[in-house]
């Protein structure tokens, strides 16, 4: 599989919606069911053309097939966070290690000087993967629900990364 990391345009809501529709990628952002459509179609498209977020997806360039995403929102003037999925088909093989190492570069090029991400203290992939690109985990928490996941809140902890 040959990987390709670009920003999201308006044709890929279909693609776009069949990853945040994906069981795992419900249970990690904290809803209940996958999105509303319409509804959704329409928050993705005002997301396209925002000043400070921009969606990117990794795809499969043999086979055009979308795998994963990441939000990149800027907060402050060189600070960026970031929050990313890659449907539950895919997980495991890589593609997250990949797409968070090719933010972190747009994000350096773009004289980015730090980017965070809130992961679970239980989601294992995803701290593999922002360990693996060389974020450190910061003793700052929050509590979030996650009502699809066994327990009632879930312990999220911040990761950094200095560029």
């Amino acid at each position: 599989m040959k990987l390709l990391l670009r920003k999201a345009q308006a044709g890929d809501f279909e693609s776009f919606y069949w990853l945040k529709a994906d069981k795992v990628n419900i249970e990690w952002s904290g809803h209940e069911q996958a999105p509303e459509k319409e509804s959704f179609s329409k928050w993705f498209q005002a997301q396209l053309s925002s000043m400070t977020r921009t969606i990117y997806l990794v795809v499969d360039e043999e086979g055009g097939k979308v795998l994963g995403y990441c939000y990149v929102d800027k907060l402050e003037e060189n600070t960026y966070d970031i929050g990313y999925g890659v449907h539950s088909f895919y997980a495991g093989h890589g593609i997250a290690t990949f797409m968070i190492g090719q933010v972190v570069e747009i994000v350096r090029e773009n004289n980015g000087e730090k980017i965070t991400a809130w992961i679970s203290i239980k989601n294992i992939g995803s701290r593999t993967v922002i360990n693996h690109n060389g974020f450190i985990e910061t003793t700052e928490t929050e509590q979030r629900r996650l009502p699809l996941l066994p327990k009632i809140n879930e312990t999220f902890s911040l990761w950094v990364k200095e560029l």
